[in-house]
């Protein structure tokens, strides 16, 4: 059965509810909006949640807001005596509810209303698996694809979703996961249509001419409106297109927008991008962050201060050299792999997968890189 969380600040009423739903979910109550928030932190995020409107304290719409704010997923339903019309708004507007029920409610009307509220839940976490997991993993498989075809334009992807990846935890900028993640491993798709020399001008941060800085920003815009014709990839397209676009509103693309407006995963983007770029001419990670800070205006101030805190608490992984065939999908390319004609085989950054161990593998067989890498560990 599915757990459902009732919050009244009378406890007869909640009482009620427990005798006519049992048997038919798995109920806990709370006797306020305070004692309703410490629960689900201990006990994890509700599918459904239904609250009383007038209580003391926090009431309805204010308790609401807040599951809204911190647990998105779990489905909100208001229960009121009050039938005035801008309390449905405030519930509406601000507590985005799923139902609006008025005092008293009958146990079938409740009952019905939970089991379409846990439909609805179920609908909202199956569309969040298909795009967190299904076409993640595959964006996953193409970029890694990509990178062994092109691992000239790639190498700058897989370093800073690695980067990503350990930064994520400790930022304090609102963002979305996912689409993070997913507009991070496709922003160089663009780049696969641009001149090996083009390309290592442009990710190691070089002054680029007129004419290449439009070629450049046109291939931001067309991997943008590639990523576009894909189903559920719309909000990842704008913030590829948002990549290179500065916080007071300068560069591209040349809009009106600025600041806040800029979706939060552009500006989270532009930073580790462009502190990759200054770490590719040989920076240390403080040396890049102060080169950013050096461009006034350009980042988001509270991205900026993620990362200098991230920066100061980070711990420098070991390098270690390493078997081939003693590679695994935890290690991390510290070097270019280059073969004995000088051909960039795998760029620093790789994760060794089991498709990248098969082609160093193959090269290895045939004499023309060594047994041996360097990875991080």
């Amino acid at each position: 059965m599915d757990n459902i969380l009732l919050v009244d600040d009378e406890e007869n009423i909640l009482s009620g509810y427990r005798r006519s739903l049992r048997g038919k979910f798995n109920i806990d109550t709370a006797e306020g909006g305070f004692e309703a928030l410490q629960l689900i932190e201990a006990k994890g995020p509700y599918p459904v949640v239904v609250s009383d409107m007038r209580m003391p304290k926090m009431n309805g719409v204010e308790l609401l807001s807040e599951i809204k704010c911190r647990f998105p997923d779990t489905v909100r339903v208001l229960l009121t005596g009050n039938t005035d019309q801008q309390t449905a708004v405030e519930a509406i507007n601000e507590g985005d509810v799923f139902r609006f029920l008025n005092k008293p409610c009958s146990a079938e009307t409740l009952a019905a209303t939970l089991s379409t509220a846990v439909e609805h839940h179920r609908l909202i976490t199956a569309e969040r698996d298909l795009l967190e997991n299904t076409l993640k993993g595959s964006v996953e498989l193409l970029i890694e694809l990509m990178s062994l075809v092109r691992p000239d334009v790639l190498g700058q992807t897989m370093r800073v979703t690695q980067q990503l990846q350990h930064l994520a935890p400790h930022l304090t900028t609102p963002f979305e996961a996912w689409v993070l993640e997913t507009a991070t491993m496709l922003s160089q798709l663009g780049y696969t249509t641009l001149s090996p020399a083009l390309v290592e001008r442009a990710q190691t941060g070089q002054k680029l001419l007129g004419e290449e800085l439009d070629t450049l920003k046109e291939s931001i815009e067309l991997a943008s409106h590639m990523v576009n014709k894909v189903p559920r990839l719309q909000t990842v397209a704008e913030v590829i297109s948002y990549q290179d676009k500065h916080y007071d509103g300068s560069g591209s693309p040349a809009d009106d927008v600025a600041g806040e407006a800029i979706p939060s995963e552009a500006r989270i983007l532009k930073c580790l991008l462009d502190m990759d770029r200054f770490q590719a001419q040989g920076l240390s990670p403080k040396q890049a962050l102060d080169k950013l800070s050096e461009r006034k205006a350009w980042y988001d101030p509270g991205v900026m201060a993620d990362l200098a805190r991230f920066i100061d608490q980070a711990s420098t992984s070991q390098i270690e050299i390493v078997q081939i065939s003693s590679l695994t999908d935890q290690m991390v390319l510290a070097e270019d792999v280059e073969t004995t004609e000088g051909m960039l085989l795998v760029c620093k950054g790789q994760q060794t997968t089991e498709s990248v161990r098969a082609h160093l593998q193959r090269f290895m067989k045939n004499g023309h890189i060594g047994d041996q890498v360097r990875v991080l560990v």
